[in-house]
């Protein structure tokens, strides 16, 4: 990993295309919420640097309650995991 990039807790870096999972609350439940990177940086908060990764949900999640909105999901910590990296979407011909 490099000065000025985000990754996830592996070590991942995280790049705009990629395929992430995060947990996701509703109500007072907890499910883990598949999507694609939209957008990628950091915002300070209390003189500390933060990610801040946002996501376009995919629509695959754990849970039984379906997801009510496709909207675009802010994520402001480091609990999240790159799934699918941008480069294997590339080499499968994956549309990103």
């Amino acid at each position: 990993m490099k000065r000025g990039s985000v990754s996830d807790f592996t070590g991942a870096e995280v790049r705009v295309g990629d395929t992430i999972v995060w947990a996701a609350r509703l109500a007072n439940l907890t499910r883990m919420t598949e999507g694609e990177v939209v957008d990628v940086s950091t915002e300070l908060v209390k003189g500390r640097v933060l990610p801040v990764i946002k996501a376009r949900p995919t629509g695959r999640y754990s849970g039984f309650i379906a997801r009510t909105s496709g909207a675009i999901a802010t994520i402001r910590s480091e609990h999240w995991v790159v799934t699918v990296p941008v480069e294997m979407k590339e080499k499968a011909g994956v549309a990103a």
